[in-house]
């Protein structure tokens, strides 16, 4: 028997673990509706159970964010030469000076991946830096199972990344900037 291929393996991961937008329901304790008197036989005995779906939103509330995303994004480039991000990923270096001078930017979320991904953060370094940013990676968006695939497998080539998005018929990362 052969190897899987790394697209096989991709493709697998997503089948595994995409789910639709409800990814879970919650519920509440068991309401006993039964009445004082079991020998009546009037008595209604009924439970009842309250339940609401969990949504796999991709947006984090504010009071859960505990660190800016500058702070959090410049600990984690910390000794590394911008340039050495540069090279890894599609991004200006007005992007870096932008970041580094405005302690409120908040980037769109494709280019806080794109960020992970040049510094080579393991997934919950990748976490961190967008709970930071008031975002998640969801498992209700293909293109994100991905990039947790890629990360979980440490995989930060963008021009490979790029080529296992094609595979799969998702927009390129370096195009989502």
């Amino acid at each position: 028997m052969s190897e899987k291929t790394i697209f096989d393996r991709l493709e697998d991961y997503i089948k595994a673990n995409y789910v639709g937008e409800a990814i879970d329901f919650v519920c509440d304790e068991v309401t006993d509706h039964t009445q004082d008197d079991p020998d009546d036989p009037f008595t209604a005995i009924s439970e009842s159970v309250s339940c609401r779906p969990v949504v796999d939103s991709d947006q984090i509330p504010l009071d859960e964010v505990t660190e800016s995303f500058q702070e959090t994004f410049l600990n984690f480039l910390g000794i590394k030469a911008d340039s050495e991000l540069y090279d890894k990923i599609p991004i200006d270096r007005k992007l870096i000076s932008k970041i580094r001078d405005n302690a409120d930017f908040i980037p769109n979320k494709n280019l806080v991946i794109l960020l992970g991904i040049g510094l080579e953060l393991n997934r919950e370094e990748m976490d961190a830096l967008l709970r930071s940013a008031r975002y998640r990676l969801s498992r209700s968006h293909k293109d994100e199972l991905a990039i947790a695939f890629c990360i979980e497998n440490k995989i930060y080539d963008v021009k490979q990344i790029d080529q296992l998005f094609d595979d799969q018929g998702l927009l390129p990362i370096s195009q989502r900037i």
